[in-house]
């Protein structure tokens, strides 16, 4: 799309239409749906604003003496003419007209027909996308819900406190995502318990104020970059592993892992193979790192399988071994994700952030090969790159180092 765009740019037609069948939820056509005027079909029913069939089926379905019809469950008003009634905007101050379109509103399919077809599916993604118009993912293949990361809140813990002893051998384990002079920290240690504890999260922006300093050269505070923020970490909250996304920037991430040898990892992703980890004791590089120039290579690194060790992350709340401070306790200022709110730094409970970011992993199976119908489990990032899913992935991996010998229980 954005190819397209640009060779269509010194164009004199400046009318662009975008058609698709929904798929995932804030992604391709439906990412581009929530920013347009989100124009939605109301059908005339006893409500002041009629109905929206997508938004209540099936319960818009009454089967009835052998006949199927469209109903409004709120007024019980029976639909006879779905396509009486008008499109309403649903975010009208949009620069752009956005249509949601669906079978529902159909002359020429009954209710019988796709009542019928919704009964006796196979796809039910399919039926939600083709049918009904909405996107849809299958909250199966998303481990972490609202309720899942909820159940992880304690509120007889707090943020920052109980460190481990810098006299202990340990300590807290630290991972950090970094992309565009941004680093999304994750800090956490061992409970007594034997959980695991979220101790500190951290968005570390280069253009966030909060983190700008005093230059000579032009007389007044300007950014830096978000790497001697973590340097300071490393001490403040006693890290005795971290492992760190090793690009985009590269210099900084060996420098840290310099700066405290056998203490900081830089980490690789990769998308096949069966081992959740590999620790580069000895100087041997993968072939992802050895096309890179010699500067990057490094002994203290680890090779991570990118589809096992987020599930296994994963499973980390879905089996109850986190446990989260209150939610409200930590709130900083930091560029909000929001769209009313976009750029603007604003007060954010960052484990709310958390949160939404590991319920952006949707699992899917995806063909690799045509031919002979191989395919391989990946994971589906909705809504754009979860940057504390995999700060948080990382932590869970320097957790497990900490321990006499890492180990795996799948």
């Amino acid at each position: 799309i954005d190819q397209v765009q640009e060779r269509i740019a010194h164009s004199k037609l400046k009318h662009e239409i975008y058609m698709s069948t929904a798929g995932f939820p804030d992604t391709d056509i439906h990412a581009r749906f929530l920013r347009g005027s989100q124009m939605v079909w109301h059908t005339k029913c006893g409500c002041p604003d009629g109905v929206v069939l997508p938004d209540v089926f099936p319960d818009c379905v009454v089967e009835h003496r052998g006949e199927t019809y469209y109903r409004c469950p709120k007024c019980k008003y029976r639909i006879n003419e779905v396509q009486n009634g008008c499109y309403i905007p649903h975010n009208p101050t949009a620069d752009f007209n956005s249509y949601s379109v669906s079978q529902l509103n159909s002359h020429y399919i009954t209710p019988k027909k796709l009542f019928d077809f919704y009964k006796t599916t196979t796809n039910i993604k399919e039926f939600w996308n083709g049918k009904i118009g909405r996107p849809y993912v299958d909250e199966a293949n998303r481990p972490v819900t609202d309720d899942v990361f909820a159940s992880c809140v304690d509120n007889t813990i707090k943020w920052q406190t109980n460190l481990p002893s810098k006299r202990v051998r340990g300590g807290c384990a630290m991972g950090i995502d970094q992309h565009s002079g941004n680093c999304y920290v994750v800090i956490t240690k061992r409970g007594r318990d034997g959980k695991k504890q979220l101790v500190h999260l951290e968005v570390i922006e280069s253009k966030n104020p909060i983190y700008w300093e005093y230059d000579e050269k032009t007389g007044v505070d300007g950014p830096v970059t978000p790497f001697k923020r973590v340097h300071q970490m490393m001490d403040e909250f006693n890290v005795g592993m971290c492992v760190v996304d090793l690009m985009p920037n590269a210099n900084e991430a060996l420098e840290l892992a310099r700066a405290f040898r056998g203490k900081v990892f830089t980490a690789v992703y990769r998308e096949s193979g069966q081992d959740l980890v590999a620790w580069a004791d000895r100087p041997t590089y993968k072939e992802g790192v050895r096309k890179g120039s010699k500067d990057i290579k490094n002994k203290y690194q680890v090779t991570i399988n990118r589809y096992l060790s987020l599930d296994y992350a994963l499973k980390q709340w879905t089996d109850g071994i986190m446990e989260v401070p209150p939610i409200g306790h930590l709130t900083p200022v930091v560029r909000s994700e929001r769209d009313k709110d976009k750029g603007r730094f604003v007060a954010t409970p960052l484990a709310l952030r958390l949160r939404d970011h590991l319920k952006r992993l949707v699992r899917q199976e995806t063909v690799i090969d045509k031919d002979t119908g191989r395919s391989r489990m990946e994971w589906l990032y909705l809504g754009g790159d979860p940057h504390f899913a995999h700060a948080f992935n990382y932590a869970n991996i320097a957790m497990e180092r900490l321990r006499h010998a890492a180990i795996f229980v799948m």
